[in-house]
């Protein structure tokens, strides 16, 4: 099994300020409605991250994939609601 170092601390912060420091720069660049697009579809990525851990999704499929309908089985879901999930 490989083993992961861990970077200094100094290391991370100064990876975190320039990550920073380019995202503003990138939504600087953008026009204004791009931005606030951007934005939603964050938000909807979130909402969608905290439904699929709700449902226990990664919990059903520890064992190996399943089709949309056997997930949706194994964790009470509408199939079609969970497909769309899944893509989303």
């Amino acid at each position: 099994m490989a083993t992961s170092t861990i970077p200094p601390a100094k290391v991370v912060r100064a990876i975190e300020r320039a990550r920073h420091h380019l995202g503003r720069l990138y939504r600087r660049t953008l026009p204004a409605p791009a931005v606030v697009l951007e934005m939603l579809m964050d938000a909807w990525v979130s909402q969608a991250i905290t439904v699929a851990a709700d449902l226990g999704i990664a919990d059903a499929l520890a064992k190996g994939p399943l089709s949309a309908e056997d997930l949706a089985k194994a964790v009470d879901a509408d199939t079609d609601a969970l497909t769309r999930l899944m893509r989303a």
